[in-house]
C-alpha cells in the first residue's frame, strides 16, 4: 500500500517479507496475483467483521445501526482506504486488479446488504420493491460527510458524536424511505 501496485518492487516484498523470490514465486506466479489474492483476503475478513455480530432477531434500525457502525469503521480505517486508492489509482493499467477489489470487496458488501434488505422485506420491517436500489440506497447514505473527508485526507480522527451523527441521520434517511410502517419509522 505503501508504494502503490506499479512501485511496489518484488525485491521489496520478499524483502520486507523475509522469504525468497522463488518462495514467492512457489505460492504466486506474479505480483498481479499476489495483490488479487492480498485484496481478495483483506475485503473478506472485513466484511466478516462487519457481518460477525449482525443480530436479525433485532427491531430493524438496531440492525440496520449496527451495519452502519461496522462500515463506518471499515470506511474510515486506515488500510481498507488504502486498499481503495490503489484500487482506483490502479483501475485503467490494471482493470483485473480493480475488478478483484470491486467483486471481494464493495460488490460482495451489495450483495449481502441486498440479502439483507430482502430479508427485511420479507418480513414486512421494509417497503422495498428493489432490495438491491435499497441496499445502495443504504450504503451511501452511511458514506455521508465522513467518507469523502476521510478519503482525500482532510480529516484522519473523527469522533464518536460525528460518527454517531452520520448513523443516526443513515438509519433514519432510509426508514423514512422505506419503512413498511409508521412503528417502523
Amino acid at each position: 500500500m505503501q508504494h502503490g501496485y506499479e512501485g511496489a518492487s518484488t525485491e521489496e516484498i520478499v524483502r520486507q517479507a523475509a522469504i525468497s523470490k522463488g518462495t514467492l514465486y512457489s505460492y504466486f506466479p506474479s505480483k498481479k496475483e499476489l495483490f488479487e489474492v492480498i485484496i481478495k483476503e483483506e475485503c473478506q475478513h472485513q466484511s466478516q467483521k462487519i457481518l460477525h455480530n449482525v443480530d436479525l432477531s433485532r427491531p430493524v434500525r438496531q440492525v440496520l445501526r449496527d451495519l452502519a457502525t461496522g462500515y463506518l469503521d471499515l470506511l474510515l480505517s486506515p488500510f481498507p482506504q488504502d486498499l481503495f486508492r490503489l484500487a482506483v489509482a490502479e483501475a485503467k493499467r490494471f482493470p483485473r486488479l480493480a475488478k478483484a477489489f470491486y467483486d471481494s470487496g464493495p460488490g460482495q458488501g451489495i450483495e449481502r446488504l441486498t440479502s439483507l434488505m430482502r430479508t427485511f422485506a420479507d418480513r414486512g420491517e421494509i417497503a422495498a420493491d428493489d432490495p438491491h436500489m435499497a441496499a445502495c440506497h443504504f450504503e451511501q447514505l452511511c458514506k455521508a460527510d465522513l467518507f469523502n473527508k476521510a478519503l482525500f485526507g482532510v480529516q484522519s480522527e473523527f469522533s464518536k458524536t460525528e460518527v454517531r451523527r452520520v448513523i443516526d441521520h443513515a438509519v433514519d434517511a432510509f426508514m423514512k424511505i422505506y419503512g413498511a410502517t409508521p412503528a417502523a419509522r
